[in-house]
């Protein structure tokens, strides 16, 4: 009984999060991720989901797509962006992603449609970005990327996404967005799995012993 409980322990110490609360981005597909909280996908973890634009803009943008491959995180969002004719709508976005990543790509696919995008070291002033880790610009059908130089924990991604309408309107399909993911394991996760095979290892004298 005693080994069981130890056991237990240890389990506890090298497979943290399992409990953490954090809902799954895919929980929240087709719906508006401004009245999300935060949610996770792979490694990473979104939160501080807002925007504001023009009076025409109907309000919400919701998440359409989340995949989780080697390497790499995506997101994909319709931001709701429809002209029937000539006008012009305009949406600032912004999110928080937290955990290591070294990289971000930016994908759309729109008629009339263009984003420009800064990814911040520290939280924005505002519309102003603090430290700049990239830049991007996309329009129409498009996908650009750019490497930060260096893994971060964390990063504030700020988008402004542009409707220009046409004599036959304009529309955004969809808006990707991918965040490279660090290759090298994380300074806490090399931590937590020296914990558990440390524990596995005084577990197993122990059993030995007996």
């Amino acid at each position: 009984m005693k080994n069981k409980v130890l056991l237990a322990m240890v389990l506890a110490v090298a497979i943290p999060g399992i409990l953490s609360g954090t809902q799954l981005c895919t929980d929240f597909l087709g719906q508006d991720i401004l009245g999300v909280t935060e949610c996770s996908a792979g490694n990473l973890v979104f939160s501080n989901f807002w925007a504001q634009g023009t009076a025409n803009w109907p309000g919400s943008i919701n998440l359409m797509t989340v995949s989780t491959d080697p390497g790499t995180v995506k997101l994909g969002f319709t931001p709701n962006m429809v002209l029937t004719g000539p006008g012009i709508m305009d949406v600032w976005f912004k999110f928080t992603v937290t955990g290591f990543h070294h990289g971000i790509d930016l994908a759309i696919v729109s008629s009339g449609g263009s984003v420009n995008e800064n990814a911040c070291a520290t939280e924005w002033d505002g519309f102003n970005c603090g430290q700049l880790l990239a830049s991007l610009h996309a329009s129409g059908v498009q996908s650009v990327d750019a490497l930060y130089g260096q893994s971060v924990p964390v990063a504030y991604i700020l988008k402004d996404i542009f409707l220009l309408g046409g004599q036959q309107g304009g529309h955004f399909t969809i808006m990707e967005q991918s965040f490279l993911t660090s290759n090298i394991p994380e300074p806490l996760t090399l931590a937590l799995i020296g914990s558990g095979l440390l524990g596995f290892g005084l577990l197993r004298r122990r059993i030995a012993k007996r």
